[in-house]
C-alpha cells in the first residue's frame, strides 16, 4: 500500500504531518479510546507528557467514528505501510518522516512545520584510535558514539582535514563498491575513508567501515547503531551572504533538511500537479540557499531526473535546494504535441507559481535561482529563457541534450535552415530575455540519435543545429558569435562566448561520441555533467 504525507494545523493552531495508510514503527506507551473521530487523538496526544506521535487504529477507513489512539515517544525509526492512519508532530520526530522512500506529500498553502534544520556548527573528530578493529578479547570498544548522535546533521573535520558530514542513524544505500575495513569507532572510520583513493562515504555498521565512491541522500534508510557520512563541500562551493535572501529566510521549512525528497501536491489552474523538493542536511533557515530546477525529458518522471544528475547527492550538492517539477502526461510546453492540447497546459506559470512558493518558504539566494533540464526539460529551459517575465526568476540555465523546437515548420527546414534561421521557439514567437546578460550553458552528444546535434525537421517544427542556437545567444547577449574554442578532456569540445570577465558567459560542450543520455564518467562519458553544471552555476553567479 503507498503511503501519503501531509502538512496541517490541528483545530488548536499545531503544525502536525499526517501519513494516511501507514504507521510508525515500535510499541505505544499509552491507549486511549475516543468515541468521535480520530481527530481526536490530537488533544491526547498534545495533553500527554512525552507524546510526539500518536497512531490511530480499529476505526472506519476514513477515520471518521470510534477507534484507538496509540500514543508514542520516540523518534519513530521506520514505518508500517498498513490500514491505520498515523499523524504526528513536526519537530523531532519530522526528519525520520520525510526519510520514507515511497512518494510523500506536503500540502503547501498549510505548510508551517517547525522541523529543525541541520545545524551549522561543526567538531573536530578527535584523534584516530588504530583503523584495524579489536581483536577478540581486546579491552576497546567498537563504538559509533564517539560523533553519534551528538553531531547529527553537522560537520564534522577528521585528523587529516577531511570535513564530513555525519548521517546517524542511516544506513547509506546501495552497498559499498570500495570494499570495508574493521574499526574501533566512527573518526576512524572518517579517517580510513580519507586515507582511501576514490572513497567519498562511508557507513560504518557494527565494527564494519563500507566504503563508497559515491553518496545521495534520497537512498538513506533509517538504521539502529548504524551510522553514515559523506564528506563536505570537495569543490568548495561558497555560501550565499544573507543580504540576498528572500522572504522565507527565517520560516520553519515544510520539508526537512537532510531528509529524503519529498513530493508535494501543488494543484495549478485546476489541475492536480507535483513537484519533488530535496533539501540537503546543511540547510539552514537562515543562510540563503541556491534553488536549482531539474526538468525531466519527454515521457519521464521527475524521480529518473534526480536519479540521472545526482543533484541531490550532498557530496555533487551540499548547498542548493532541488525542485524537480512533473509535466502534465509527462511532457513540457516546449514540446509541439502540447499545441493542440486539451486544456491547454501553462508551464510557464506552473514553475513561476513553485518558484514563488518555494522562495517564501525557505531561504533561497534570490542570486541563485537556476534552472536546468534534459531534452524536452532541456527545451524548457530555452522557453523559460525567451520569456520575459520567467526569465527574470532566474540567474542562469543550462539544458542537457535540449530540444529547442523553433517556430520554423518543417516544410521550411531544408537544406542549411537548422544552420541559420532565428532560433525564436513555439511558445515565445520573439525571444524576449529581460536580461540582456544571461549566462546560458548546454551540453550535447554529437552521437544523440533522438535530437539530432545538427538539428533538422520533428514532429512538424525545426530543431536549430546546436552550435546556431548557442551562438544566437551569444548574439542575444552582445557577444561575439566567434567561440574561444578548447579541448578541456579527450573527446570533449568547449566553446565559450565572450571575453574577460564575460568569457563563458555563453557556454557550450560537445560530447564525442555521446547519445542521448545525461552524461556522467560513471556511464561512459568523458566528463560529469553535474560537476561542471555546478561549477559553472557557482562562477557565474553574484
Amino acid at each position: 500500500m503507498a503511503t501519503d504525507i501531509y502538512a496541517l494545523n490541528d483545530p488548536s493552531g499545531n503544525a502536525w504531518l499526517y501519513m494516511c495508510g501507514g504507521g510508525t514503527a515500535g510499541s505505544a506507551f499509552a491507549q486511549n479510546n475516543i468515541t468521535t473521530d480520530w481527530t481526536g487523538c490530537f488533544a491526547m496526544c498534545a495533553n500527554t507528557n512525552g507524546c510526539t506521535s500518536f497512531s490511530y487504529v480499529n476505526g472506519p477507513a476514513n477515520g471518521v467514528g470510534a477507534g484507538q489512539c496509540w500514543l508514542k515517544n520516540a523518534n519513530p525509526g521506520g514505518f508500517a505501510s498498513t490500514a491505520t492512519l498515523m499523524t504526528t508532530r513536526i519537530g523531532a520526530v519530522v526528519r525520520s518522516l520525510a526519510t520514507v522512500s515511497s512518494q510523500s506529500s506536503a500540502a503547501t498553502t498549510t505548510a508551517s512545520s517547525k522541523s529543525s534544520s541541520a545545524a551549522a556548527s561543526s567538531a573536530t573528530v578527535p584523534a584516530a584510535s588504530s583503523s584495524a578493529a579489536s581483536t577478540s578479547g581486546s579491552s576497546t570498544p567498537v563504538s559509533i558514539n564517539d560523533l553519534c548522535p551528538a553531531n547529527n546533521f553537522t560537520t564534522v573535520t577528521d585528523t587529516s582535514g577531511v570535513k564530513y558530514t555525519l548521517f546517524c542513524g542511516f544506513n547509506a544505500l546501495p552497498g559499498s563498491d570500495l570494499g570495508s575495513l574493521q574499526v574501533n569507532n566512527m573518526a576512524s572510520c572518517l579517517a580510513a575513508c580519507s586515507a582511501k583513493t576514490g572513497c567519498v562515504s562511508v557507513t560504518m555498521s557494527g565494527a564494519q567501515c563500507y566504503f563508497r565512491s559515491t553518496f545521495s541522500s534520497r537512498y538513506l534508510t533509517t538504521a539502529a547503531n548504524i551510522a553514515s557520512a559523506v564528506i563536505y563541500n570537495p569543490r568548495g562551493y561558497a555560501r550565499a551572504a544573507v543580504s540576498s535572501g528572500s522572504s522565507g529566510c527565517g520560516q520553519n521549512p515544510y520539508v526537512a533538511a537532510g531528509a529524503n525528497t519529498v513530493t508535494v501536491q501543488f494543484p495549478f489552474q485546476g489541475i492536480a500537479r507535483t513537484f519533488n523538493i530535496h533539501v540537503p542536511a546543511a540547510y539552514d533557515p537562515n543562510v540563503p540557499a541556491p534553488l536549482i530546477f531539474s526538468m525531466h525529458g519527454n515521457g519521464d518522471l521527475a524521480t529518473n531526473i534526480e536519479t540521472s544528475t545526482l543533484l541531490s547527492s550532498e557530496y555533487w550538492n551540499p548547498f542548493g535546494i532541488v525542485v524537480y517539477p512533473q509535466g502534465v502526461s509527462n511532457m513540457w510546453q516546449s514540446d509541439p504535441t502540447t499545441l493542440t492540447a486539451t486544456p491547454y497546459i501553462d508551464d510557464l506559470g506552473f514553475l513561476t507559481a513553485i518558484t514563488q512558493n518555494i522562495s517564501s518558504s525557505f531561504c533561497v539566494d534570490k542570486k541563485r535561482v537556476w534552472g536546468s533540464g534534459f531534452s524536452n526539460g532541456g527545451g524548457m529551459v530555452g522557453v523559460l529563457a525567451c520569456n520575459s517575465q520567467t526569465s527574470s526568476l532566474f540567474n542562469a540555465f543550462t539544458a542537457h541534450s535540449g530540444a529547442f523546437y523553433s517556430n520554423t515548420t518543417s516544410a521550411q527546414c531544408t537544406g542549411n535552415v537548422p544552420d541559420t534561421m532565428y532560433t525564436n521557439n513555439i511558445v515565445n514567437s520573439v525571444c524576449s530575455p529581460s536580461n540582456p546578460s544571461l549566462p546560458i550553458l548546454e551540453f550535447h552528444g554529437d552521437n544523440d540519435g533522438t535530437i539530432s546535434y545538427s538539428g533538422g525537421a520533428r514532429k512538424g517544427q525545426c530543431l536549430p543545429s546546436l552550435p546556431h542556437w548557442v551562438s544566437d545567444w551569444a548574439s542575444r547577449n552582445s557577444l561575439s558569435t566567434t567561440p574561444t574554442v578548447s579541448t578541456p578532456v579527450t573527446n570533449v569540445t568547449l566553446s565559450q562566448y565572450g571575453s574577460g570577465a564575460q568569457l563563458g558567459l555563453v557556454s557550450h560542450y560537445k560530447i564525442g561520441g555521446w547519445s542521448h543520455n545525461w552524461a556522467m564518467k560513471s556511464g561512459g562519458a568523458a566528463i560529469d555533467a553535474t560537476t561542471v553544471m555546478l561549477d559553472w552555476f557557482y562562477n557565474r553567479s553574484a
